[in-house]
């Protein structure tokens, strides 16, 4: 005699395919959302000691990225820029990560060093939130119109 699954086992097999994976997928996204992050957050640490080197050079900082010796790895959707302050003697480097909608800022350790973490829309739930909110230690978020900024201070 044949022994075949009956249709209440399927079920059962089924029924907890669809629990894991409901609770694997956001924990996967979260994890590559976090990855892209710190993949951007190093980044911007590397131009921004590369800004530091530029600046013991030639006693300025410069907004030209080209002029730094930091290449961006390719396909990562990340872009960078240097903003400058009072007659290019201060600077602070912003890098946006265009697909999980997130940018990082840091600012250099002359200042307090602050960094922060910024999700392009306003919703406290979502998981660039959720990243935010563990990378910079913060739970009472500024938030602006489009934007939700997490500051962290290491010193």
């Amino acid at each position: 005699m044949k022994r075949a699954f009956t249709l209440i086992e399927l079920l059962v097999v089924v029924l907890i395919v669809g629990i894991l994976s409901a609770i694997a997928l956001p924990q996967y996204q979260k994890a590559v959302v976090k990855t892209r992050y710190t993949t951007m957050k190093s980044l911007a640490h590397s131009l921004l000691n590369a800004e530091e080197v530029y600046f013991l050079a030639n006693g300025v900082y410069t907004n030209d990225m080209t002029a730094l010796d930091v290449t961006a790895p390719a396909d990562t959707h990340i872009t960078c820029w240097a903003d400058l302050f009072s007659e290019k003697t201060d600077v602070y480097i912003r890098c946006s990560h265009d697909q999980i909608e997130m940018a990082y800022q840091i600012y250099p350790p002359r200042k307090q060093h602050s960094n922060v973490c910024v999700v392009h829309n306003t919703d406290l739930s979502s998981i660039q939130a959720k990243v935010c909110k563990q990378e910079t230690g913060k739970e009472n978020p500024s938030q602006g119109i489009n934007s939700t900024t997490y500051r962290g201070w290491t010193y």
